[in-house]
């Protein structure tokens, strides 16, 4: 009885092995295809999105210190300057109008505030000194428009101000 249990036992596992060997790449190939399928038909949730390029150039209008109504003071307390509203017009708006609509008309109006974009705050005097900005200063940058995907429909890139440039909040004692 012994012998014959061995013998079904050393014969089953020889077959388990060649199944596994065999079926192993398929099961491989069939994790890979789901995967694909899986990410390929999965919604876009932000980021893959592509833009249109626009060329734009602005000018600086206006430099003060941001209406209280329009600061939110825990801003204050988390970056801890004064915030200062530059306002910039675009050059040749009515052009840049008809390229743009409808998305970014209402977040790129003729007249709009500088904000750093990583926290959408009002930045404060060491960024306006960083970069220079000074009344009737032009800058030559872009907007991008979107064009698939669904991330932010609009971003303003300026050549040489970095609207990204968050170094203000490290300035807290």
């Amino acid at each position: 009885m012994r012998v014959i249990l061995k013998k079904v036992f050393t014969l089953n596992k020889q077959k388990i092995m060649q199944m596994v060997k065999l079926f192993f790449p398929i099961q491989i190939i069939a994790l890979i295809i789901t995967g694909c399928l899986i990410y390929c038909t999965k919604p876009l949730d932000g980021g893959r999105c592509t833009y249109d390029n626009f060329p734009v150039s602005i000018r600086i209008v206006e430099i003060s210190k941001a209406d209280s109504f329009a600061f939110d003071y825990a801003q204050r307390s988390v970056f801890c300057h004064d915030p200062f509203a530059i306002k910039y017009i675009f050059l040749d708006y009515i052009a840049l109008q008809n390229k743009l609509y409808p998305q970014c008309q209402t977040s790129y109006p003729e007249t709009s505030i500088i904000k750093i974009y990583n926290n959408y705050v009002y930045p404060g005097s060491s960024y306006i000194s960083k970069y220079k900005i000074e009344i009737d200063n032009i800058y030559s940058g872009r907007i991008l428009k979107i064009k698939s995907g669904s991330c932010n429909p609009c971003i303003l890139e300026l050549d040489s101000i970095d609207l990204n440039d968050n170094f203000e909040k490290d300035t807290c004692n």
